[in-house]
């Protein structure tokens, strides 16, 4: 490669030396030759010419090799430039995920992140253990519908001059589980996005009160959960229910309150769309099934406010048989579908205490037999938790409601890790992948590797894979071409009134 280098640098001169010495030769033999004086300086003449010729070529050649070797030479130091820019940026992000860390692991100060909708999209672990949440049951969710109506409307003007850009500081006194008041410092600090504009705002939540980091104020107990109380002690899940039930109740008669909820139809039911991936082959509309307890003024209490008070007293039961029966007898009032569209699905989350109730399936075929409703209409989600907690009466049910024609999907799939062992027994139809893996798929390799799997071994077993948590299209993009066949999540449906479908 360096020698053909050289060549091309000398190969002009090489060619200039050859015409010079070419050109002396050819007029000392006219000279000798006796052609005469005129004919000797015509030839010499010509050649004289000709030599400056070459010379300007081989001067053309010469820049030309000059410019493209400096064009070499600013490739070479913008690829340097670059190479020094990747190893800072690597350096950043490493110094990055530390101080992520620290701010989503180790910060003792409560810190969300809530987007221009409203929506929180990021929160540290003090938020979530302070609520008593998992992370799938925070994210996407509306700043309205964690801290209930009540409390959203007293903090609503910070919210929306924090929305317009302006920082907002305040002062928030709640009376805590221990009957004593405690002080909080918030702060609500706007987000700009790279046009200047307001894309958000970050709130912060600190404890002015001693032992305010234990503190768990009474509006907070209003957030979206099906196990708000995870990792509390046994008596501070007390404190809280005991607390909680005169809130809602009124009174100390708090079982009589949720039962007369469900005896007079005070709940309402509500749909979120999960999305097929794959256009060519038609598919039943497949909806999951959400539920709200009617506030005064028609407001509507997420189930995260009620569902402790149900789990204290045993009643999830007799709240998961209300949804039942109201779903059949929604769609029992509803025309057939004109062939050859499929009946629509309704996935319906299931309590473990509902599936170790052994009256529960025949309660289920009872009255799908009373309104002459197909089974397929009903598909039951089992929590892949609830899964591994309650193995045997899982593989009982399972089997039961399967034998009366419903259909069976295991929530919240590979959440602690991704194992098929807890399905060796059970027949199911779906698999919901747990939407903290979906959050980070574009970004971390390790769940991207965890969705390949659980897509690739539910083909082979006939199982179909639904990913929770979709927020947006590109995360829809790759998981179309990993194979997903399903997506649910704010960013492809909001929730709408059951009322409401077609």
């Amino acid at each position: 490669m360096r020698r053909r280098l050289i060549y091309r640098s000398v190969r002009p001169y090489v060619s200039a030396v050859a015409v010079v010495i070419t050109a002396t030769l050819m007029v000392t033999a006219i000279y000798y030759n006796e052609l005469g004086l005129p004919w000797v300086s015509f030839l010499t003449g010509v050649l004289a010419a000709a030599i400056p010729a070459m010379a300007s070529r081989a001067s053309r050649a010469e820049w030309i090799i000059t410019r493209r070797e400096a064009k070499l030479a600013s490739v070479q130091e913008k690829l340097n430039n670059e190479m020094r820019m990747h190893h800072g940026l690597m350096h950043k992000l490493g110094t990055s995920k530390i101080q992520l860390h620290l701010l989503e692991q180790l910060l003792p100060v409560t810190a969300i992140y809530v987007d221009a909708e409203g929506l929180i999209r990021f929160h540290n672990r003090s938020f979530r253990d302070w609520l008593g949440l998992r992370g799938e049951h925070i994210d996407g969710r509306s700043l309205r519908d964690v801290l209930g109506v009540k409390t959203f409307g007293e903090v609503s003007v910070a919210v929306g001059k924090a929305l317009t850009g302006q920082p907002v500081a305040f002062k928030h006194s709640c009376t805590g589980l221990d009957g004593r008041t405690h002080e909080f410092h918030v702060d609500y600090l706007p987000y700009l996005g790279s046009d200047g504009k307001p894309s958000g705002f970050f709130a912060l939540q600190t404890a002015l009160a001693a032992g305010g980091d234990a503190f768990r104020p009474a509006y907070l107990t209003e957030a979206v959960s099906a196990q708000p109380l995870a990792g509390k002690t046994s008596a501070e899940q007390d404190m809280f229910i005991e607390s909680f039930s005169e809130e809602l109740s009124g009174g100390n008669d708090a079982v009589a309150r949720i039962m007369a909820a469900i005896e007079q139809d005070e709940f309402r039911l509500y749909c979120q769309r999960i999305v097929p991936l794959a256009t060519a082959e038609p598919h039943a509309d497949h909806h999951e099934v959400l539920i709200r307890l009617i506030e005064e003024e028609e407001g509507m209490m997420p189930p995260g406010a009620f569902f402790p008070l149900v789990e204290k007293y045993d009643l999830m039961p007799h709240l998961d048989r209300w949804v039942v029966h109201h779903i059949i007898d929604w769609a029992a009032s509803r025309p057939p579908r004109p062939a050859p569209s499929p009946e629509a699905i309704f996935f319906i989350n299931l309590a473990l205490p509902t599936m170790s109730d052994p009256e529960f399936p025949t309660y289920v075929h009872d009255q799908l037999d009373a309104y002459g409703v197909a089974p397929a209409l009903l598909c039951f989600e089992i929590t892949d938790s609830g899964l591994m907690q309650r193995h045997d009466d899982a593989v009982v049910f399972v089997k039961r409601i399967r034998e009366y024609g419903c259909r069976v999907a295991i929530s919240g799939f590979g959440h602690e890790r991704v194992s098929f062992e807890s399905l060796r027994g059970l027949k199911v139809d779906y698999l919901k992948i747990d939407g903290s893996i979906i959050l980070h798929l574009l970004q971390d390799p390790t769940e991207l590797a965890k969705v390949i799997a659980i897509a690739r071994v539910a083909k082979t077993i006939g199982v179909r894979t639904v990913a929770e948590l979709v927020e947006s299209d590109d995360c829809i993009v790759k998981l179309r071409g990993l194979g997903v066949d399903f997506v649910q999540g704010f960013g492809v449906s909001t929730p709408r009134p059951l009322s409401d479908l077609a």
